[in-house]
């Protein structure tokens, strides 16, 4: 009985302060751009740096989103992480690394590399507080092939004809800082029973404009993750979860949650399917298919707008997360944090 009232005093109070850390990021202002995924829960490198403070494990992962923005143009964002982590008594550091780029168009595009650590604290058997901390290198770049209108002459396209673009170079390097706090309670079957999150992206606000003369900074990021299991019966469960961002002085939020079902194979391994539906108040629906088990998970979502400002950008908007667990659950932290 006690130990159900002290899981019931973890979760009011974890809820308690979501609720205040929301309110904060909904009043700060931001100021650009970063990375983001609609699967925020699979891309923690793009949602809390102190998120892979929890992994048990080593682990690599890919991240890839397609929006198309019309006139037969995408912006595309692809993420390679990978997670490494390393145990003391019942404590643990996590190290991570990514690389990813961001394609805007055949001729503008954006890569970066981050390289990250998180360090997790046993608070109880089944929880854990993780404080990260990642750095990012990214350089965005313009090709020399680019083409303008004015090198449209007569409707005939002359590649020697100039652009009428002035531009003094065409790439910009900058490194900016991230950090973040996260918290996580594991069930019995060591599955994730609730999780709650806040950070702050690009806080060091670097300049990586291409054009002299034209500042380019990244937003400065505000971020509020929150999940908590709220039915789980005969292999089914409900797990409702929410996002909230606050960059440039807009706030959105998206909150849904994800229907699984275990399946028991004859070795006792088990075995996941899910599907999710989240809705985000810039007006679209995401929809997501998932499969895992414990060394492999799959997830693809599918947005669908719910009205008509900026229809072509939503309707189409696809996205892919795998990731692969390398070795094997490590029982001997566990053990450490249950003595």
């Amino acid at each position: 009985m006690s130990k159900r009232m002290a899981h019931s005093n973890i979760y009011s109070l974890s809820l308690q302060l979501l609720m205040i850390a929301s309110l904060l990021f909904i009043t700060c202002a931001a100021h650009a751009q970063d990375l983001f995924f609609n699967q925020f829960q699979l891309a923690p490198l793009a949602t809390n740096p102190g998120q892979p403070g929890v992994m048990q494990e080593a682990q690599v992962a890919i991240n890839y989103r397609n929006v198309p923005v019309g006139a037969g143009e995408t912006f595309n964002t692809s993420q390679l992480s990978a997670f490494y982590p390393m145990g003391f008594g019942k404590h643990q550091f996590v190290f991570s690394g990514s690389f990813y780029q961001e394609r805007i168009s055949e001729f503008f595009t954006t890569t970066g590399a981050t390289l990250g650590a998180a360090l997790s604290i046993a608070i109880t058997e089944k929880s854990e507080l993780s404080f990260g901390t990642q750095a990012t290198l990214f350089g965005t770049q313009i090709q020399e092939d680019f083409t303008t209108d004015s090198q449209f002459i007569n409707g005939v396209f002359i590649p020697t004809a100039a652009s009428g673009e002035i531009s003094n170079f065409t790439s910009g390097n900058a490194i900016s800082a991230s950090s973040g706090l996260y918290w996580q309670l594991r069930g019995d079957s060591e599955v994730t029973k609730a999780f709650a999150g806040i950070s702050l992206f690009n806080f060091t606000q670097p300049d990586r404009a291409v054009t002299e003369g034209f500042a380019d900074e990244p937003s400065v990021t505000y971020k509020a993750t929150l999940g908590y299991e709220v039915f789980r019966r005969k292999g089914f469960a409900i797990f409702p979860s929410a996002l909230a961002i606050s960059r440039r002085g807009q706030q959105w939020l998206q909150a849904g949650g994800l229907l699984t079902y275990d399946l028991i194979q004859q070795d006792q391994s088990t075995k996941q399917i899910g599907f999710g539906g989240w809705y985000n108040t810039n007006e679209s629906v995401m929809l997501s298919l998932q499969y895992q088990q414990h060394n492999l998970a799959v997830a693809f979502s599918f947005n669908l707008p719910s009205g008509d400002d900026l229809a072509i950008a939503r309707d189409g908007v696809f996205e892919i997360a795998l990731n692969y667990r390398i070795s094997k659950r490590k029982e001997g932290l566990t053990k450490a944090i249950k003595e």
